[in-house]
């Protein structure tokens, strides 16, 4: 009977290890997300994407390779991803002119 009480604790602490693997992935994406589009509109402070505008106020804006881009580079049309960490902007990666 010990046998099997070990066994079933074994068992117990098994699912619960594989359930809080499972769980920990589905959080930390929750709390890292992407917003990609074309830019459409550009205010002194703020990128309108996709219908939204976003505040670019003291965000590192960076080209694909990653180097540091001055905001003066920012036109409509061109592509950007704005990253966000726990629904604030971290950073801002801006493509050349594309077709989406």
């Amino acid at each position: 009977m010990k046998r099997r009480s070990n066994l079933m604790k074994y068992i117990s602490f098994v699912v619960a290890v594989i359930f809080l693997l499972e769980t920990i992935p589905l959080y930390a994406a929750q709390r890292v997300s992407v917003v990609e589009g074309l830019i459409q509109d550009i205010t002194s402070d703020s990128i309108e994407v996709r219908g939204r505008y976003y505040s670019i106020k003291g965000v590192p804006l960076k080209d694909p390779s990653g180097k540091n881009i001055h905001k003066a580079i920012l036109t409509k049309g061109k592509k950007v991803e704005i990253y966000f960490k726990e629904g604030i902007i971290v950073e801002v990666i801006v493509h050349d002119y594309m077709l989406e």
